[in-house]
């Protein structure tokens, strides 16, 4: 059964089905969110989640040939269209 927000880094990997070190990588990149909190309190939302599978939606249209900072871009300039700040900001 899948788990509901909020989410351990291990849950949100268990529950979207992608690595915990493909997410880590995704923060740094600024393709995701960081966590909310700290350390062991460190948790994920719904935000996180949903934002998290556009990016694997997006990368899966492209044959995952989309490079990380395209992608980035991406993200960047539908926050722009929508007016709705991105996390980070």
């Amino acid at each position: 059964m899948k788990r509901s927000p909020p989410y351990s880094l291990d849950e949100l990997a268990d529950a979207s089905g992608i690595e915990a070190r493909t997410i880590r990588s995704w923060i740094t990149e600024g393709l995701l969110p960081p966590a909310l909190g700290g350390g062991r309190a460190a948790f994920y939302g719904q935000e996180h989640m949903d934002r998290l599978l556009f990016v694997v939606r997006l990368r899966e249209q492209t044959g995952g040939r989309l490079p990380l900072a395209m992608t980035k871009d991406i993200l960047e300039r539908l926050y722009s269209l929508f007016r709705v700040t991105p996390f980070g900001a």
